[in-house]
């Protein structure tokens, strides 16, 4: 299984298999904690790419955890910290 699958495996849980829903990537990450973070990191970058996938800031950054902080992934220089997948 890919990483790619993996994070998409993830999400499928997360989301309750609800497609489009957006999931934190502190629930996704959990799931993937035998990973270095640089390749989880560079295939989440990737998928940002993809038709289906989105990656986005939280609107209010005061309501993040240190967690959630540190989940995010930085794309262009912001820091994402949801996951949707249609």
């Amino acid at each position: 299984m890919t990483i790619t699958d993996r994070i998409r495996a993830a999400y499928t849980r997360a989301s309750l298999g609800r497609p489009g829903r957006p999931v934190r990537l502190d629930a996704i990450r959990v799931t993937l904690v035998d990973l270095p973070r640089d390749l989880v990191d560079a295939t989440l970058q990737d998928m940002a790419t993809q038709d289906g996938v989105s990656l986005t800031a939280q609107r209010n950054p005061r309501m993040l955890t240190l967690g959630q902080k540190v989940a995010a992934v930085t794309i262009d220089g912001e820091d994402k910290h949801l996951i949707a997948i249609r």
